[in-house]
């Protein structure tokens, strides 16, 4: 089935929803505080990290149990499947480094970055994999084809827990919390190229997660629980308020699945008008969603 994985890291527990009647169809009370996860191509295989793990956790989906761990040390605050299929790059922040694993666990190689590595985003056309690190004004960027870094360039700081990255133009999307009392308000969009920083696009307050889907980008604030949709020049088409402290979203066919870290829901929203279809319930404190398309969907 299409799946929708929500890791809620406020009771320790994974719910799982079926796409198809938008239910919460199980949930998993877990004995460690994970964060966030990714499901490996095979379908089946969902792996689990956390910062104070010292191993990533394996479970098979048909099973319902753990079926592997993986010895990476603390410190795992992402992960990401890379486009070729055969590696997962995991941000380690008691490292400072993005790690390489193939899928059996073996680690190939680790690439140290700026202090506090958080957010990784490939890019397909180029092959390289852009790192932006919370604590640290900087982003690095890792030559995929070398796997060593190739340069750094100087951002604001308290970057977004999510970025967009449009290769087409050049230009990489990234939002923030802001610094000291001064929430942000603003989304910064930088060349990929020079790191110059090209133009602002005002989207108060927090803007912390983008999607693009079709012709239009959609930025989730969470300091205002507001959903923002943008046409391809960053005009605002539409705006919304949904969930209380949302953080992340993904997209399933013709909606926007936003997840809403204090009220414990996730809401189904049409992504053309921006309305809200349906709100499913689920553990406390949804942080990451891990999205699982049933094939030819």
């Amino acid at each position: 089935m299409s799946l929708l994985v929500s890791v809620n890291i406020k009771d320790n527990s994974i719910s799982f929803i079926d796409l198809f009647s938008n239910k919460e169809i199980e949930r998993w009370k877990m004995e460690k505080p994970y964060i966030g996860g990714v499901i490996l191509p095979d379908g089946d295989t969902l792996l689990l990290y956390g910062k104070q793990s010292d191993t990533v956790d394996l479970y098979s989906l048909s099973k319902g149990k753990l079926i592997n761990q993986w010895e990476t040390g603390e410190g795992i605050v992402a992960a990401k499947v890379l486009k070729n299929g055969k590696e997962i790059a995991f941000a380690d922040q008691n490292q400072d480094a993005v790690r390489f694993f193939t899928l059996d666990g073996e680690e190939k190689k680790s690439v140290r970055v700026s202090k506090s590595p958080l957010t990784t985003i490939e890019g397909a056309k180029e092959q390289k994999l852009y790192v932006i690190s919370f604590n640290h004004k900087d982003l690095t960027v890792i030559d995929l084809h070398k796997t060593s870094v190739s340069e750094h360039f100087p951002i604001h700081p308290s970057a977004a827990v999510g970025a967009l990255l449009r290769e087409e133009k050049d230009e990489i999307w990234i939002g923030g919390h802001g610094e000291g009392s001064q929430t942000e308000k603003n989304i910064y969009i930088y060349n990929v190229h020079t790191g110059r920083l090209l133009r602002t696009i005002h989207a108060p307050l927090m803007p912390v997660n983008f999607l693009e889907v079709d012709d239009f980008t959609y930025v989730l604030s969470h300091g205002t629980n507001t959903l923002y949709k943008m046409n391809a020049k960053g005009h605002l088409e539409k705006q919304i308020k949904v969930g209380a402290n949302p953080f992340v979203m993904e997209t399933f066919k013709d909606d926007l699945l936003i997840a809403g870290y204090d009220s414990n829901d996730i809401h189904i929203v049409d992504k053309d008008n921006l309305t809200i279809k349906e709100t499913i319930k689920v553990g406390k404190g949804p942080f990451t969603l891990i999205l699982r398309e049933r094939h030819g969907q």
